[in-house]
């Protein structure tokens, strides 16, 4: 699978006429992969949209159905891509840390590679306060991100890690970022 996608990348990649990126890691890496200029734009991201505003306001913005279940909780957020790079399977190993704390709930916003595992551990576990969502509409994210009381950035199960645009956002919005990961260009 990961030659195929690599395949796939190089036939893409050698058609677009600029490779634009977030930070250096990730720059150096499409650079070596495809030996052409990389351009990096750091932190581009909407401030009018991308702010701190109050769950309330979040929650009107948003479809009903989130603050019926949301609603009074203290919101542990992660929204994005759910494979090896973003490894949301960290989350059910918290999940059953805290599980005996109802006010508390994991919330994640995506799809990928491990969305069926995650949730086969959550079924597997019983974890009800974990609840994943599929992917949402990006004029949702600002929203979404506001909902929560502290955002996520879980560790990779690869060695390599490049900092998502999720963590500006997040920053944007004013949340809290538990990061784990190791040392890189965010910290």
């Amino acid at each position: 699978m990961i030659r195929v996608g690599h395949a796939i990348n190089h036939i893409v990649y050698y058609k677009i006429d600029k490779i634009v990126t977030l930070n250096e890691i990730m720059g150096n890496i499409l650079k070596n992969r495809f030996k052409r200029e990389v351009y990096i734009i750091y932190g581009v991201v909407d401030l009018k949209r991308f702010r701190p505003m109050s769950k309330d306001r979040a929650f009107k913005a948003l479809p009903k159905f989130f603050s019926n279940i949301l609603m009074n909780k203290f919101v542990v957020l992660y929204a994005g891509i759910m494979g090896p790079f973003q490894n949301p399977l960290i989350m059910v190993d918290l999940a059953k840390r805290i599980q005996k704390n109802e006010n508390i709930v994991f919330v994640i916003f995506g799809t990928g590679p491990l969305k069926t595992r995650l949730e086969e551990e959550v079924r597997k576990n019983s974890l009800h306060n974990i609840v994943i969502f599929n992917t949402r509409p990006h004029e949702e994210m600002p929203y979404i991100y506001n909902i929560a009381d502290l955002t996520l950035i879980p560790p990779p199960t690869v060695g390599i890690f490049a900092l998502p645009k999720k963590f500006i956002e997040y920053a944007a919005c004013g949340k809290p970022i538990l990061f784990m990961t190791n040392k890189c260009i965010a910290s």
